[in-house]
């Protein structure tokens, strides 16, 4: 979904806005983009957040097994048939390299309006 681990920075900045962390699929992390201690799903760490975002990611039914005790799940995508659909609380047809930076960019606002 990222095309390459030069565009991890966007995904770093959305969880830093956030205070939240990073994690990745078994793929990203087979390929070594991202550290294994990084992978979520039924083969790495299973995750209990508040709010997880996806982003880029279909949906095997592993990574799901890894993330189901999550609050609320996101789901950014550009395929609108990606099993995580079926998953999650919310979710977002488009682009990661469209949507993620005007989230960002949203996030932003709302924090300085608020704080």
């Amino acid at each position: 979904g990222l095309k390459g681990p030069e565009n991890w920075g966007m995904i770093e900045e959305l969880a830093s806005v956030l205070g939240a962390a990073t994690a990745c699929s078994k793929p990203v992390s087979d390929i070594g983009w991202r550290p294994h201690s990084e992978h979520v799903g039924q083969t790495g760490k299973p995750v209990a957040a508040n709010l997880y975002i996806a982003v880029g990611i279909s949906g095997a039914i592993q990574h799901i097994a890894g993330i189901n005790s999550s609050k609320v799940k996101v789901v950014i995508n550009n395929d609108p048939e990606a099993p995580f659909f079926k998953v999650a609380d919310y979710g977002i047809v488009g682009d990661a390299f469209d949507v993620v930076p005007r989230l960002i960019e949203k996030l932003k606002e709302f924090k300085a309006n608020n704080a």
